[in-house]
């Protein structure tokens, strides 16, 4: 079982990720942002990041590149959607997503966990005594 945070600005889709998540047997916490989902991973506790790319405020690109500057053992799996999917190589020149897993949407309940299993095998929990560090 591990601790995951669900980042993206759907709720809906966050909604069903966490059911389907916590169905798996993982405890599920949720974001609305990057700027959450930073607030969050630095309360520690969490294995994993599931993160939309394109979120208002502070996308998943951002939130990827603080998250791997500041807990760079905590794994991550990146989600978009749609036509933006396939602009994200441009939108990353420093290749944040080439050591993270990414799941396009509309995605299957198979995909989820195939990504979810892969980025789980080499977690490293974030602990609550290394919270809020720089």
């Amino acid at each position: 079982m591990a601790n995951i945070l669900v980042a993206d600005d759907d709720s809906r889709l966050r909604q069903l990720l966490r059911l389907f998540l916590e169905a798996e047997d993982h405890q599920v916490s949720e974001a609305a942002d990057g700027a959450a989902a930073l607030r969050a991973v630095r309360s520690g506790g969490f294995h994993l990041l599931l993160c939309d790319v394109f979120m208002p405020g502070l996308d998943g690109l951002e939130t990827l590149r603080q998250l791997r500057r500041e807990f760079p053992g905590m794994r991550a799996v990146a989600m978009s959607g749609g036509d933006h999917s396939d602009q994200i190589d441009l939108l990353d020149p420093s290749g944040v997503l080439g050591s993270v897993p990414f799941i396009k949407k509309p995605f299957s309940c198979d995909d989820v966990r195939g990504a979810v299993s892969r980025a789980l095998r080499h977690a490293v929990i974030v602990p609550r005594t290394q919270a809020g560090r720089c």
